[in-house]
């Protein structure tokens, strides 16, 4: 008879056990089997939970047993999608007022059971005891009603205070002889411990959910395609639930591992009955802030704002606002690992790299490095995972993103002579020529972007710096033909400050210039000659007798003009002086040893019409695969590269040198050494 005898054994826990096993595993992404795609980003969950929860899910994996599909949902935000999983799986899910319209409706699309009047439950457990006093189905009507009453009591409502929603408590199966006297509508009370203030307070809300229809299912209206693919997502508040983080540029990764077959250029295939191909969306990436966002947010909760509504203003992680709130982690703290030097020491490199540019002397990577070396060294660090005690390139990139305030430049070299020009002097001259110009009566000229000119000559190779090629494999010498290295022609370039070139001139090395170079030239443009090839006085006064005053006359612009030059030799000399005067062009030269910061010629021309030349001498070779680039080929291809140059360029050469308008005040005074200046901003060598 004992024998006979049995034991009923119930674990009380078992249903909290379940939900918070579920909701863990997708927390940390473990044995995640299927990707939901809304918005283009992506969610990860499991396809049993998903099942047990929505009918339309359970039909969709039977009819496609795929390994791990991607699920792309049409019509659904993110975030409902992101709270429907959440009330799936922990059965209670906060949702603002404004949302819960969304959410209502993306619940009835994907049937999920406690949202929806599908409650066609199937379970493996034993059968529980239903309640005597339980009414029959509602109607479809009766739904409604209930439904806009939830929505009507939700509208009285503040907007911004979110609402709990969770499922009815279902009867306990502790022993065979417990029922349930629970029947209708349950009214749940919910408390958000993240909704809580600065003191600790938080607010009740009671939401009535209606009992579910066991027997009207509503008709699927989405059509998902399947893609065999697995990606995790992250959340913004950096635990493992949602968003996922791609690179800028993934269109050439390759996906495996996964029931699809990889195509080699980022296209996947898929695998398994029904298994579609998905169109490429685009991955949202995960959302950053920065540490004033997070110090505003943090100032807001502690004059009494909730923390989610503050998480959401400033656009931090709710999670990582909470813990800071509450003295979890510290309020003061950099996004990763520890760096190896301390805040103090980082703050002393900064300090000392801008110092050392504000004085014309820039520290390179490798002084950085060095000098980072002896730190560590003289630290006497137990462990430093750097080789040699130095850090290499992804500390160095790594110290360059935790410090804005620090960018890479390719420094241009100054002489000496330009490195000791100052401020007064250059507020000097500009007020000296305005004076002169006055008492000239040329202050109309002055203001008049057509009458005001610049010219200057730059040196063009043949022959350009080709960078790296491709040869064969294990060749040693590489060598391109099309000229000496130092084979170039100097070319004279004049604009005016309303952004119009004047005929240029090409100056070639020769006493007699060559019929198939001559030939080669536009018609309009001038040729030069020189035994060195360089631009001398009498070429110089030649362009302006035989070129530039009779394109002046072509283009009916009124005289007198102001042609700004540099003090070169060849271009102040008497007889220019007095071939100027006669045809009414006023000279005026810049500051000495100042060109690079007055002269628009070399502010904004000359370096972009020289990477203009030297792709068309690329495209050149390209048309004409073996020949040599010769100078007969040299005025069609400066022409060509000339073309490039457009009025805004020229109008900002003119504006950035202070030349028109005709003021110091445009002019970047940076560039002069902080030694040298009248007014030194500071803010670089202040506290940051």
């Amino acid at each position: 008879m004992a024998s006979d005898e049995q034991f009923s054994l119930c674990w009380n826990n078992f249903h909290a056990n379940m939900s918070a096993g579920f909701h863990g595993l997708l927390s940390r992404g473990d044995l995640v089997d299927v990707t939901l795609a809304a918005e283009g980003r992506l969610l990860q969950a499991h396809k049993l939970v998903l099942s047990v929860c929505s009918p339309y899910f359970q039909e969709m994996f039977k009819m496609n047993p795929t390994h791990h599909p991607i699920v792309f949902l049409k019509d659904v935000s993110h975030s409902a999608l992101r709270d429907l999983l959440q009330f799936m799986y922990q059965g209670e899910v906060n949702v603002k007022q404004e949302e819960l319209a969304s959410f209502i409706s993306t619940a009835e699309q994907l049937q999920v059971k406690g949202l929806t009047g599908n409650q066609n439950e199937e379970s493996s457990t034993p059968s529980k005891p239903k309640p005597t006093s339980r009414p029959g189905p509602r109607s479809s009507q009766q739904r409604q009603s209930v439904m806009t009453k939830l929505e009507t009591d939700l509208d009285s409502k503040p907007s911004s205070t979110p609402v709990a929603i969770k499922r009815p408590n279902r009867p306990s199966i502790a022993s065979n002889n417990s029922s349930s006297s629970q029947s209708g509508p349950v009214k749940r009370k919910c408390v958000d411990p993240l909704e809580a203030g600065p003191s600790g307070s938080a607010k009740e809300e009671f939401v009535t959910i209606p009992d579910e229809d066991e027997n009207n299912a509503v008709a699927p209206k989405m059509e998902p395609e399947f893609v065999n693919e697995s990606m995790w997502d992250e959340d913004d508040d950096g635990t493992n639930n949602d968003e996922t983080n791609f690179g800028e540029d993934d269109s050439n990764m390759e996906m495996s591992g996964f029931d699809g077959s990889t195509t080699g250029d980022g296209n996947i295939t898929g695998g398994g009955e029904g298994g579609a191909v998905g169109d490429a969306q685009e991955i949202a990436p995960r959302r950053n802030y920065t540490k004033e966002q997070m110090a505003k947010a943090i100032e807001e909760v502690n004059r009494g704002e909730k923390v989610a509504v503050a998480a959401l203003k400033h656009g931090v992680p709710r999670i990582t606002l909470f813990n800071k709130i509450t003295g979890k982690t510290p309020i003061e703290c950099n996004f990763g690992p520890a760096t190896i030097l301390s805040q103090e020491e980082e703050k002393l490199l900064v300090q000392w790299v801008l110092h050392m540019a504000d004085r014309h002397f820039p520290v390179t990577k490798d002084h950085l490095l060095d000098s980072v070396q002896k730190i560590i060294i003289e630290k006497n660090l137990d462990t430093c995972p750097f080789t040699n005690n130095r850090p290499g390139k992804k500390w160095y990139a790594s110290f360059l993103k935790r410090h804005p305030e620090i960018k890479e430049r390719i420094a241009q070299n100054l002489s000496r002579a330009r490195e000791n020009v100052t401020e007064e002097e250059l507020r000097n001259w500009f007020d000296i020529n305005r004076k002169y110009l006055e008492s000239r009566g040329l202050v109309e000229a002055l203001t008049d972007p057509n009458r005001v000119f610049n010219t200057d000559e730059s040196a063009f190779f043949l022959q350009p710096k080709a960078g790296r090629v491709l040869v064969r494999k294990g060749y040693k010498n590489v060598n391109n033909v099309g000229g000496g290295k130092k084979a170039n022609l100097t070319v004279l370039i004049t604009a005016n400050a309303a952004g119009i070139l004047a005929p240029p001139m090409v100056i070639y090395p020769y006493e007699r210039i060559p019929t198939r170079i001559a030939n080669s030239v536009n018609k309009d443009w001038g040729i030069g000659k020189s035994d060195s090839g360089w631009m001398c006085n009498k070429t110089f006064c030649e362009y302006v007798a035989n070129i530039f005053n009779p394109w002046l006359q072509k283009m009916n612009i009124p005289k007198p003009i102001i042609f700004f030059l540099d003090g070169r030799r060849s271009h102040l000399t008497l007889h220019l002086a007095e071939l100027c005067k006669s045809i009414g062009i006023e000279i005026i030269a810049f500051h000495p040893n100042s060109t690079h910061l007055l002269q628009p010629m070399d502010v904004a021309i000359f370096r972009p019409l020289k990477v203009f030349w030297k792709e068309e001498v690329s495209k050149w070779k390209t048309e004409n695969p073996g020949s040599k680039f010769k100078e007969e080929y040299f005025a069609p291809v400066l022409e060509a590269a000339l073309e490039n140059i457009n009025k805004e360029m020229i109008k900002n050469g003119f504006r950035e040198s202070g030349i028109h308008p005709f003021s110091i005040e445009y002019v970047d005074l940076a560039k002069i050494c902080s030694s040298h200046r009248t007014f030194v901003n500071c803010d670089s060598e202040s506290d940051n």
